[in-house]
């Protein structure tokens, strides 16, 4: 062969690799847009919808009208990086590995260094678990990340599978809008496309947000009611991305919170090192009307890692074998099956794990129908019955371990 023919042919064989790759890469015209819109730290029942006595966000109100609602999604933690793995990877934080965020590793570290001690490397999603966006990715979607969260990042893998991903710290969800604004284009040719927004508004430190900011007596309740004013400008931007976007017709919209935030409801602030529900209870919305998604309210438990195998049944009607979490589209649906699912959903535990601030000694919470058990790292146990006590103030364990469901024991100490 000539060294011509020899260029020649070696041109034409990049030529073919790069067109079989394309082909595997090549979008899905039939299948739908995906949103998921994750608004870091927003409890539920602070939004009227899941029933706050005012309504703080009502787009957000007037989308659950026309959605799924489920009243009872759980997180697998209580801060952002293992709860956000855990919706991306569906799997428990001691699974995917990843058990605390980028700023408290770095605040550990410090303190290891003072001591003396040797520090700790940043835990991180393995490179062999599919993520959210790679499983998108995978399906010939062009996927799109946009993040105002310090751990949202590459450090943690939350990049991986992104064809174009960005992360401000700076961003407000007005920042989220106009850069949306600038991808319209590029999203529309991009069709079918993958979206994950990841808004940090409603974190602290909160902003007083004109208009939706009313300020009250005492610093707990301005606090809150500055937490209030984030919601509604957060709500309010969202509604004006959904317009701008048209996610009405052609796309499968998801909502959540990654968990929630205390106002001294078990005498701390922020979401401090446990597990009770008003940071474990999380927000979960499915909006897709088009592909026969029903609008009713739910109250079976789920949790963040069923969300990527129901997206990947709903686009791809697949279901994963790797996952730790369930598909929810035979409920989402009221189709076949959903009778039989409703049942194995109330048969499932679900579990919760968090670290303590300085301490490597975790926090467990198992969930079984209406009972929640917590054991903390100091060998306590506590035990509430949410159908008597929704906000978990009356340990039952405490006063008569024998009234606690065996099973939940049994199933925190197998896992």
């Amino acid at each position: 062969m000539s060294p011509k023919t020899s260029r020649r042919f070696i041109l034409f064989a990049l030529s073919a690799l790069v067109s079989s790759i394309a082909a595997c890469r090549s979008p899905v015209p039939d299948r739908p847009n995906v949103v998921v819109i994750l608004i870091d730290t927003l409890r539920p029942d602070y939004l009227g919808f899941y029933g706050y006595p005012e309504e703080k966000a009502p787009f957000l109100a007037g989308l659950a009208q026309r959605s799924v609602v489920f009243e009872r999604a759980f997180s697998t933690s209580s801060w952002t990086a293992p709860s956000t793995s855990s919706l991306f990877t569906s799997l428990y934080p001691n699974q995917h590995g990843v058990i605390e965020g980028f700023n408290m590793r770095r605040k550990r570290n410090a303190k290891l260094e003072r001591q003396g001690q040797e520090t700790m490397v940043l835990n991180r999603m393995p490179a062999s678990v599919t993520t959210l966006p790679e499983r998108f990715q995978a399906m010939g979607y062009t996927t799109f990340g946009l993040a105002a969260n310090p751990n949202i990042g590459d450090e943690l893998g939350f990049s991986r599978g992104f064809d174009a991903f960005e992360r401000d710290l700076e961003w407000t969800a007005g920042d989220f809008y106009q850069r949306l604004k600038n991808w319209e284009g590029r999203l529309r040719r991009s069709e079918p496309f993958f979206l994950y927004l990841h808004l940090n508004d409603v974190h602290g430190p909160y902003e007083a947000r004109a208009p939706y900011y009313q300020k009250q007596p005492g610093w707990l309740p301005d606090r809150r009611a500055r937490y209030l004013s984030e919601i509604g400008y957060t709500d309010e931007h969202i509604r004006m991305i959904y317009q701008e976007l048209d996610l009405e017709d052609d796309t499968i919209l998801v909502v959540l919170s990654d968990h929630g935030e205390e106002f001294q409801d078990h005498g701390g602030l922020a979401h401090d090192p446990t597990l009770y529900v008003e940071l474990n209870r999380v927000v979960m919305v499915f909006h897709a009307p088009f592909l026969g998604v029903k609008p009713q309210r739910i109250d079976v438990n789920v949790s963040l890692i069923d969300v990527l195998p129901t997206l990947v049944d709903l686009v791809a009607g697949e279901r994963l074998t790797t996952a730790e979490g369930l598909s929810l589209v035979p409920v989402l649906k009221k189709a076949g099956g959903s009778e039989a699912l409703t049942g194995e959903l109330r048969k499932r535990t679900l579990l919760a794990h968090r670290l303590g601030l300085y301490e490597v000694r975790p926090f467990w919470a198992a969930i079984w129908r209406h009972w929640k058990l917590i054991e903390r790292p100091d060998a306590g146990i506590e035990a509430y019955d949410h159908r008597s006590d929704p906000t978990e103030r009356r340990n039952l364990y405490s006063r008569d371990a024998s009234q606690v469901p065996v099973r939940l024991l049994e199933a925190l100490g197998e896992f």
